[in-house]
């Protein structure tokens, strides 16, 4: 299965810093198909296209399918001749075309200040992003049924719906570390730099600079996605079945980046102690519809207890991308004079780091999309 990814950008804000960051691609692979029989008291398995023994078969063209509602080890009662229905575990594997950009740095202790969580500076490491993610093997599921209209089973009905785990990835750092930053490239100096989170004390200009926040930056995926179709049997025979399908086709793809930075800096001056706490969030989301036409083949082949299928499917239609930006910064600022009462001051903003005006709000686009299905499922029955 594949759909189409959306992309969020971050341009130049009045803080002179740029990022580029696009989501996580859609391409999604299909590596593992286990299927769960279904069985029901009395009426055997449930599965479809179901094949008879050689001693039941029927003449009358379309094989074993024509004798749907009688007595037979497939086939127990009118219902389950024509009601088929089951489930799968799916391993999947997620390949991301794009990389984020480097979202958190560290370097070590005793980097010099305008040195630390700067990139391409040799001390600096990147420790969320810089990198594709979601490359690793993930668990979905999958589930289907349909029903047949007819006895000999030449025209059904079939909804399939599935989903992958989109467990979260994440990057947590609190206080108490050396030196943790969030690089940036400043347009007006064209130079990389960062925004300090943690930072032992130093001394700049006369005055001891100490930054003791954290960071929790977390990446998330969604992608589900199901179709209703109709199947037409087109050629049959006893060992073989070739059917039309068309329909619809619907897929959902999700990608969100979260990152809260917990402010806490202090600034010792020599009249002052000027003390900063507050909460800095970006939010970057974008989603995928994929709505569309659907039309392909499903095709059986039997030997004996071994079985294979083929399906291939086609759709049609448009994807709508909808790409969301917000951010929110709240601080208060304690100023402790040498002489005198100490002051304070809240301050709320609408932006972040990486959310700014210029970048803020929502973007949708609709585009032409194709999302194609292809399965090979080999199934051996032990009785």
């Amino acid at each position: 299965l594949e759909a189409d990814d959306g992309m969020a950008s971050i341009g130049p804000s009045e803080s002179h810093r740029r990022v580029t960051l696009r989501t996580i691609s859609g391409k999604v692979i299909a590596a593992l198909a286990v299927c769960i029989p279904v069985l029901l008291p009395g009426l055997g398995s449930v599965f479809s296209p179901a094949r008879a023994h050689a001693s039941e078969i029927t003449t009358t063209g379309y094989g074993p399918w024509e004798g749907g509602c009688r007595s037979s080890r497939y086939f127990r009662s009118c219902p389950a001749g024509r009601l088929w229905f089951g489930a799968g575990i799916l391993g999947w594997s997620v390949k991301s075309s794009r990389a984020l950009p480097p979202l958190a740095t560290v370097s070590p202790a005793g980097t010099p200040l305008t040195e630390a969580g700067v990139l391409g500076e040799p001390t600096t490491r990147v420790v969320f992003g810089a990198k594709p993610l979601f490359g690793d093997t993930r668990v979905g599921g999958q589930i289907r049924g349909g029903w047949w209209f007819d006895r000999a089973q030449t025209i059904g009905i079939e909804a399939s719906y599935f989903a992958i785990d989109g467990e979260n990835v994440e990057y947590v750092r609190s206080g108490n570390q050396n030196v943790l930053a969030r690089p940036f490239f400043n347009l007006q100096s064209g130079q990389q730099e960062a925004r300090l989170i943690a930072f032992p004390a130093t001394n700049v200009s006369g005055d001891i600079v100490e930054f003791d926040g954290g960071l929790d930056a977390s990446i998330g995926m969604e992608f589900s996605g199901g179709d209703v179709i109709f199947r037409r049997l087109i050629s049959g025979s006893s060992n073989h079945r070739i059917e039309l399908a068309a329909g619809y086709r619907h897929l959902y793809l999700n990608d969100d980046l979260t990152v809260i930075e917990e402010i806490n800096s202090a600034t010792q001056q020599p009249t002052a102690t000027i003390l900063e706490v507050g909460r800095l969030t970006d939010k970057l989301q974008t989603t995928n519809r994929f709505h569309g036409a659907e039309i392909g083949f499903i095709a059986n082949q039997w030997w004996e207890r071994l079985s294979v299928q083929g399906v291939f499917k086609l759709g049609i239609g448009g994807t709508s991308s909808r790409s969301d930006v917000r951010g929110r910064t709240e601080t208060t600022v304690t100023t402790i004079p040498a002489v005198g009462v100490p002051t304070s001051a809240s301050f709320v903003s609408p932006t972040g780091f990486l959310a700014q005006p210029s970048n803020i709000g929502t973007v949708v686009e609709n585009r032409f999309a194709v999302a194609t299905e292809l399965q090979l499922n080999l199934e051996y029955a032990l009785n």
